[in-house]
Order: structure tokens, then C-alpha cells, then sequence
């Protein structure tokens, strides 16, 4: 009998901390938006202004598609399949969000791409760079999640260890590729992992050979290397799915087609004639070089699973499509691992398995693990502090307890890149007129609260944070 394990967001949270919350990824992605660390992904098509602007309206977006104001736009698409994907995914969407959106918080990853989605579709002046700036979207996530590379290192104590290496397989939805450095073993990654290039790019690859031999292939800075991975991001688990799905089919027909070449059982030129001549050389050079066609995201091995299936780190309403596989396969039971503090019931009312489950507490396998997460080092306040960045906000006051809370709310990578985009902001902005006072000063950090509106942190603990991350 196999022994199964899907992993998901929630081990890196508990691994490496609240960096790899959805609120504090988006908040470093705009916060690097709004230094213009993302111009080179759009090729000029939208600015970090506008990225940060469109994600201030997102709110007001999300309401519209729950009123059916965008019930139209995927019409748009030239696409008629992710047009049809695009409607089912709206009617899904006002079926999960019945509330009234206030906060981008509210939304999952893939309800926030598809807002970007919309949004793209619905702007006739961004509608012919489409394809571009929806890339470009995704791959800003891909770095935002990536963590200035600190998802990399994440690590796991022995005890973990051997829990770990008892399954007989390891898929994973997380696309770092620390499990298996820890591990020292193959970790099946079904959304595709930062250490594997796109194919489209890489020198393994026949089509990535092809680009590169023709000088097509895109070019990226050194700091977004990993933008430049497999990793599927969109806003369809639908989507996901059949790219994947069709990526591997390719990979695993081109391994048999060069292993009936070499063994005198398929014709090459019976082949090349059903091809186009850039196909051609694409299949000469792959023969001859051994390269990959495609890429493996393992759905076939997901798919085909037997005996016990243990999910970590899986929210029940996102990833549908990881459902489906589930239901689809020969599992005989599935452990399920919930984090929250919602009662089983309404836990196992959400979940789209058809297999036998059975509900546990993740909190006690962390304790059982061994797993923790880091502490995060504290700033202080003082109450002369307190009183003067209050004094600059008297339209809006916070207590010292709450204005502390939100200052050590902040993970420790996140903190650093939101004061670099504050340090950066203040600095250009010297350079047009110097503040009269330090209450025009502190006009900079509500304008900063705005950019970073997701974090839901006051203008007071951003100017605090900043503060003291000068004085070091």
C-alpha cells in the first residue's frame, strides 16, 4: 500500500513564519512595485505607480464582479476555452464571496489574479498586451513569494525528517525546493519549483535551446532569475491543471519518440513530415542532444496514486483541481491535516473529497514534529516616540498597545523591503522640494499606508519602522 503525502503554503508558513502569508507577499510585491523593481517584467506596458494603484482599486473590483458588472468581459478573449474558464471562475467566485469585500486580504491568490484578469480584459488600451502583462503579473508573484530567496533555506529538524521520508511519494503545491535539500530526495512538484527553469527559456529543453540558438529567448535581470521558473500561477485551478497536464504529456512523448529512434522502431522522417520546420529542427536538435520536450508537473503520478493520502498545509477552498485528481485516484483514505479555529464540521463541509477523510490538528503534528516558527526580533517604543508620531496623526490616533502590535506584525524580510521602498521614495522625492516641517514629512508616510494598504499598517508604525531601521 502506498503512502502518500501532498504539501501545501501552510508548511513553509510554519517552517519560515508569516513572510509567506498571501497579506505580506502581496505587501512586498507592491512595495517593490513602487521602486520600480518590476518595470523590466512589463516592457513599459504598466508602471509600479499603476500596479500599486490598480491594487488599491482591487477592492472596488472584486465588488463589481460580485454585482455582475463583469459578466461580459470575458468575451473579450480571443480564447474560447479560457473565456468559458473565465465565466465559470466569476460564478465561483460570487458562490465563495458573499460578503462585501473591503480588504484585498479577503481574497485567495487565484481570486487575485483573476481581478487582474478582468481588469486586463475590460482596458481596451491594455487589451492588445494582454498575454504580456498577465506573464508579467504572475512572475511579480513568483518573486514576491520567493522572498529575496529565503524560501530557498527553509530547513527541517530531524524529527521532521524522519516523519517525512516514511511517504513513499512527496507532491508538493509549494514551488521552493527546500524539502528536498533537507530531505535529500525527489519532491514531486505539481505547480512546477524555482530550481527548474521554464522550457520555453531553458538550455535543457529543445524549445529553450531553439530560443536561445535564434537569440528570441527573454532576458532577465540577475535579481529576477527566479521569475524565469516553471512555477504555473493563474487564475483557474482548470488552468493550472491543463497546462500542466499538457506540458507532461509532451515530455513523455518525446522520451518515447527518442527512444524509438534509437532503437530502429520509429521512422525520424515518417516524423518530420507531419511537422512545421521550426518544429523540425526544434526535434533534430532535441534527438541529438537528448534534451527534454515539455516539462514533468507528475499529475499522471498524482493521479494514479493507491492506499493513504496525508494533506499539510492545505486551505479546503483553494486548488479545486487538486480535488478532482484526489476523487479521480485510487486513494483508500485521506488524512487531512486542518489549521483554524472553525469546528470539524464546518472544516469537512468545504472539502471537495469524495475518498473516506479523516480530520486532525495540524497544531499538535507541529508539536509532534518538532516544527516552530521563528521568533521574530522586537522593536521597541518608547512612549516619547509614541507621543511624537502621534502628534503628526491627530486625525487618526492609535494606543501604544496597538500601534506596538503592528510594528511586530511585520516578518522580518517584509519589514526590510517595505523601509527600502520608503528609503528610496523619501530620497527621490528630495529631489523636488525639500518638507517645510516634519508634519509635510510626515504627510510621506500616509502616502506610504496607501501603497501598502493590504498590510492594514498605520501611517504611525510605518514612520516607526522606518526610524529605527535608520538608525541602524
Amino acid at each position: 500500500m502506498q503512502n502518500n503525502l501532498l504539501v501545501g503554503n501552510g508548511l513553509d508558513i510554519q517552517l519560515g513564519g508569516f513572510d509567506y502569508l498571501n497579506k505580506w507577499i502581496i505587501a512586498r510585491m507592491l512595495a517593490k512595485a513602487k521602486m520600480g523593481k518590476y518595470d523590466s517584467l512589463f516592457n513599459g506596458i504598466i508602471s509600479g505607480d499603476e500596479i500599486v494603484e490598480l491594487f488599491c482599486n482591487m477592492p472596488s473590483i472584486a465588488r463589481d464582479v460580485q454585482n455582475k458588472k463583469y459578466d461580459t468581459v470575458p468575451d473579450k478573449s480571443s480564447d474560447k476555452k479560457i473565456a468559458e474558464l473565465l465565466k465559470s471562475a466569476i460564478m465561483d467566485f460570487r458562490n465563495t464571496y458573499s460578503d462585501d469585500i473591503t480588504s484585498i486580504e479577503q481574497l485567495g491568490m487565484e481570486d487575485i489574479i483573476l481581478m487582474f484578469q478582468i481588469y486586463l480584459l475590460d482596458n481596451n488600451e491594455l487589451l492588445p498586451y494582454y498575454k504580456a502583462a498577465k506573464q508579467g503579473y504572475c512572475q511579480m508573484l513568483l518573486d514576491a513569494i520567493y522572498c529575496e530567496g529565503k524560501i530557498q533555506t527553509l530547513s527541517i529538524p530531524k524529527a521532521a525528517k524522519c516523519y517525512f521520508l516514511n511517504f513513499d511519494n512527496i507532491f508538493s503545491l509549494n514551488y521552493d525546493n527546500s524539502l528536498e535539500k533537507s530531505l535529500n530526495r525527489k519532491v514531486l512538484h505539481l505547480h512546477g519549483d524555482y530550481k527548474t527553469i521554464y522550457h520555453s527559456e531553458n538550455h535543457k529543453n529543445a524549445l529553450g535551446y531553439f530560443r536561445h540558438k535564434n537569440k528570441t529567448a527573454n532576458k532577465y535581470l540577475s535579481t529576477l532569475k527566479q521569475c524565469n521558473c516553471n512555477g504555473i500561477l493563474d487564475f483557474s485551478g482548470d488552468m493550472k491543471y491543463s497546462f500542466a497536464t499538457t506540458c507532461t504529456q509532451d515530455f513523455k512523448w518525446f522520451e518515447n519518440v527518442k527512444k524509438e529512434i534509437n532503437s530502429g522502431k520509429l521512422n525520424i522522417d515518417d516524423l518530420m513530415r507531419t511537422l512545421q520546420p521550426d518544429q523540425r529542427e526544434m526535434l533534430t536538435i532535441g534527438i541529438e542532444k537528448d534534451l527534454y520536450w515539455g516539462d514533468n508537473y507528475y499529475f499522471d503520478v498524482f493521479e494514479n496514486m493507491t492506499g493513504k493520502l496525508t494533506i499539510i498545509g492545505l486551505a479546503p477552498n483553494n486548488d479545486s483541481h487538486i480535488f478532482k485528481c484526489i476523487n479521480k485516484s485510487n486513494v483508500e483514505n485521506v488524512i487531512f491535516y486542518r489549521f483554524g479555529n472553525e469546528s470539524e464540521a464546518d472544516f469537512k463541509s468545504k472539502l471537495k473529497i469524495t475518498k473516506p477523510v479523516e480530520i486532525r490538528d495540524v497544531k499538535q503534528l507541529w508539536v509532534d514534529l518538532h516544527i516552530s516558527q521563528p521568533d521574530v526580533k522586537k522593536i521597541t517604543l518608547s512612549s516619547q516616540q509614541y507621543e511624537l508620531v502621534n502628534a503628526f496623526c491627530p486625525q487618526s490616533k492609535i494606543s501604544f498597545d496597538d500601534l506596538l502590535k503592528q510594528i511586530n506584525s511585520i516578518p522580518t524580510t517584509t519589514r526590510r523591503i517595505i523601509f527600502e521602498m520608503m528609503k528610496y521614495e523619501i530620497s527621490k522625492e528630495k529631489y523636488h522640494v525639500t518638507p517645510a516641517t516634519k508634519e509635510e514629512q510626515f504627510k510621506q508616510f500616509i502616502s506610504f499606508g496607501k501603497t501598502l494598504e493590504v498590510s492594514s499598517l498605520s501611517p504611525q508604525a510605518l514612520c516607526v519602522l522606518y526610524l529605527n531601521y535608520l538608525s541602524k
